[in-house]
């Protein structure tokens, strides 16, 4: 018998009204429906009034019936309602349902009314690369356990990417392409849940978050110079960055090759990429192209730069011996002034890289002061020698030399 149920679940024994215990919790747009009884110890003719309280504020109507009621006689009454009412948004307060049959009240036990969908999800991989496919799959429920029919949405913010679906008998999946140009690293997602009511008003809300991680894939390697032109003696500046698919930096090993202007390596080494890397070029190496090439697994690049021509004499003396020598990398062509104390000589030279030059001083007997000065102006004193001779002159032989 349904009154002896509902006798041991809500021992009433004074009351005509007996109430089927409710859950505790209900969802926004639950349909709540629950048996009572009405028992009566005499016939009598009456209202049964249901109404649904929350807190000491909100009080609506939810059932009004005229029934005749047969003394002893169970009469079962089914009460129905969509938890809707405007009055309900943002309840806080426990909610409970008072039954009122002739002058007998009673009244149900409470339940909480929550917005909130229990939310369980799943990342197919937590580690993608560029064009890959991030797939999550879940499954929703009501707080009252009953499956959501309604909406999922996916926000990956630092990548801007969003997608939506639905959610069917509690179930969803989604997919989304990451973009080829995706920025690598560890990214948030968070994932909503929502269903609406009959004017598509959102009343149940879900959400839980994420990380997955994007891996660096290299795209470009760059070979940036501080100046397009070396000079001898001077520091030359370059670095190799490894870019990757979202253009930022990835620290990677270099192979390294300088090559001479006719292709001949002259430097060969493993660097790390974002480096910066100094050559000092001496005087001796030879000007004109130059490349730098590089290699990092396999994406290769290829740079020039020019390495200037230098000119430059180093001069000394010996007795009565002028001894000059290119210690440049370059043909120095030119006049040279040789002042033999208060004369001056003027001597043509032309000497390649390397290449020395010996020059005998001669003048009537005596000890002179010996002074230099090339194309560019600069002048040097070399010192004093004796010389010999009728007149002041030089004359030369050419001697090649290997410079190093």
């Amino acid at each position: 018998m349904i009154l002896l149920a509902f006798a041991f679940l809500m021992p009433l024994a004074s009351s005509s009204i007996f109430i089927e215990p409710l859950k505790n919790v209900y969802n926004y747009g639950d349909q709540l429906e629950v048996d009572t009884v009405l028992v009566s110890s005499v016939t009598t003719n009456s209202h049964y009034i249901v109404d649904l309280k929350c807190g000491n504020t909100i009080t609506y109507n939810i059932f009004n019936n005229f029934f005749q009621a047969q003394a002893g006689i169970e009469q079962p009454v089914v009460i129905a309602t969509e938890l809707l009412n405007p009055l309900l948004d943002n309840v806080t307060a426990p909610c409970y349902l008072r039954a009122n049959f002739e002058n007998d009240v009673v009244n149900s036990n409470t339940f909480t009314l929550s917005n909130i969908l229990n939310l369980e999800s799943e990342v197919e991989f937590e580690d993608l690369n560029p064009l890959d496919t991030f797939r999550i799959s879940g499954y929703s429920t009501t707080k009252s356990g009953i499956p959501v029919d309604g909406f999922v949405e996916l926000f990956i913010p630092a990548l801007n990417l969003y997608k939506s679906g639905m959610v069917t008998d509690g179930v969803f999946n989604l997919s989304i392409d990451l973009p080829f140009n995706v920025k690598s690293g560890e990214h948030n997602y968070t994932l909503e849940v929502h269903n609406t009511d009959h004017n598509s008003r959102k009343i149940n809300f879900g959400s839980n978050h994420g990380k997955f991680k994007v891996g660096q894939i290299l795209k470009e390697v760059r070979i940036n110079v501080n100046e397009e032109s070396a000079k001898p003696e001077s520091d030359f500046i370059f670095r190799v960055d490894a870019i990757d698919q979202a253009g930022d930096p990835v620290l990677k090993e270099v192979s390294l090759t300088i090559n001479q202007p006719k292709g001949v390596p002259f430097i060969k080494k493993v660097v790390k990429s974002g480096e910066d890397q100094k050559i000092n070029f001496m005087l001796s190496d030879i000007p004109g192209y130059w490349s730098i090439e590089t290699d990092v697994e396999g994406i290769k690049n290829r740079k020039l730069f020019y390495l200037s021509e230098v000119n430059t004499l180093q001069t000394s003396l010996i007795n009565n011996t002028l001894i000059v020598t290119n210690i440049g990398n370059s043909v120095y062509s030119g006049p040279l002034e040789i002042t033999i104390g208060s004369f001056v000589e003027i001597k043509q030279i032309n000497l390649g890289p390397g290449e020395t030059e010996k020059l005998t001083l001669g003048a009537p007997d005596n000890e002179y002061e010996i002074r230099i000065s090339d194309e560019s102006g600069e002048q040097k004193t070399l010192g004093t020698a004796f010389l010999t001779g009728n007149a002041v002159k030089v004359t030369s032989f050419k001697e090649d030399v290997i410079y190093t």
